[in-house]
Formats: C-alpha cells, sequence, structure tokens
C-alpha cells in the first residue's frame, strides 16, 4: 500500500499504533469532496477528476519512505523533499498531447484541471520569467518519479479508461460553462473582451475546491472523525 497520511495513536496503556490512509483512499475522498463543492455549477466531473489526480505523485516508493520515516520512524525529514504534485500534471498534460488541435475545449479543460493539480500546494504563475511556461517545466522536471507514480495510479486508484472517461463528461462540462460566459460577454458594453478574466475565475475556484477538499479528507484523518 502507498500512505498518503499516517496517524499515530497511543493507548491509555502506553501503546503506540499506527493507521495508514492510502494514497487511492485520499484520492477518492478528496474528488468526491470536491465534486459535491462545485456540483451546482456544474463543474461536477471536472472537480472530481482534479481531486482525483491531485496526490498521484505520491504513488512512489520515495514518498512512501519519506512519510514513514517522518512519523513511524520519527527521523527528521524536510517537508517537501518529495515531489508529489507534477506527477498528477504530467499525466493530464499527456491528455493534451494526445488530443491536441482535436478540441479546443478539451485543451482548456486540460490546463485548468493541470493547474489546479499543480497548485494544490502553492499556486503559481502560468508564464514565468522570460516567457516560460510553467507547465513546460512541470513536464520536464526530472527525478520526481513520475512515472512509477503514473503506473501505480493506474493500478491502485483509476484505471486510464475511467480518467479517460471523466474527462470526455468534464470536457462537456467546460463547454457548458463557457456557452455561459460567452453569453454573458456578448450583453455587456465592455470596451474589452472579459472572457478570459472569467476564464481564470474558473480556474481559481477549481483550485479552491481541490484545496479545500483535500484539507477537510486530511483533517478528517488525522482526527479520525467525519466533519459536516
Amino acid at each position: 500500500m502507498y500512505p498518503a497520511h499516517i496517524r499515530k495513536e497511543i493507548s491509555c496503556d502506553g501503546k503506540v499504533t499506527y493507521s495508514f490512509q492510502s494514497v487511492a483512499e485520499h484520492c477518492r475522498n478528496t474528488a468526491k469532496y470536491a465534486s459535491e463543492a462545485l456540483k451546482a455549477v456544474g463543474l461536477e466531473k471536472t472537480a472530481y477528476l482534479a481531486g482525483l489526480l491531485h496526490d498521484c505523485g505520491k504513488h512512489t516508493f520515495r514518498f512512501k519512505q519519506y512519510i514513514e520515516d517522518a512519523v513511524v520512524n520519527e527521523k527528521e525529514v524536510k517537508r517537501g523533499t518529495v515531489n508529489h504534485t507534477f506527477a498528477g500534471v504530467k499525466l493530464i498534460l499527456a491528455k493534451h498531447a494526445k488530443y491536441v488541435g482535436a478540441n479546443d475545449f478539451q485543451d482548456l479543460t486540460i490546463e485548468l484541471i493541470a493547474y489546479a493539480i499543480g497548485a494544490h500546494h502553492g499556486l503559481f504563475d502560468c508564464i514565468k520569467d522570460k516567457d516560460e511556461s510553467a507547465f513546460a517545466y512541470r513536464l520536464e522536471k526530472e527525478n520526481i518519479d513520475s512515472e512509477e507514480a503514473i503506473e501505480n495510479f493506474y493500478n491502485e486508484c483509476a484505471s486510464e479508461d475511467e480518467i479517460e472517461k471523466l474527462l470526455l463528461e468534464a470536457t462537456d462540462e467546460i463547454k457548458n460553462l463557457a456557452d455561459i460566459i460567452v453569453s454573458i460577454d456578448s450583453t455587456e458594453n465592455y470596451k474589452e473582451p472579459e472572457i478570459p478574466f472569467y476564464y481564470s475565475l474558473v480556474c481559481r475556484l477549481l483550485t479552491s475546491a481541490v484545496i479545500d477538499a483535500d484539507r477537510k479528507d486530511t483533517m478528517e484523518f488525522e482526527k479520525n472523525e467525519v466533519t459536516k
């Protein structure tokens, strides 16, 4: 099992035990909470897919060793030394390469989801200094075990067929939302098109839903209780 979180418990008689939450369970729970949060605005599947992929990068031996050292072995480890946010970005952006030019709304959907995954532990600018792409940086980053993580994610958490199906459903949601955005923009007397601004709000909303869902499930596991 690849652990996402480990909870240390001490009984009244001083006995120490550990409870493990698998990455698959955490990803499913995060997906569920994010989906519930955005269902009302028509982004149920988009949020589910982003939540499902957000911790894909924890499916590695290196992360397993890192978290077990930190909690079970009580070693001093530096937080963030094992990158786990780039693998999910790589997985979903690979779909962009597969469908490039075939569907503009799918390209947009993929990039919105990729940003939410990549930013769930800290926001970043999509365009870096000297007009460099932050997505390209995440695709080209080496020594983060992303291939191992993606393979194990497909084996342990969700099949590639499920991801493909969710992506198609998410694309339909983004297209429907885009139609609404265009209709709003066309009815207003703007000097400059506001459509990119609306898309940026969608991106922020999706990212916030993933962050909140991630923190909610993590807190529930750590406290061993389900919150409302």
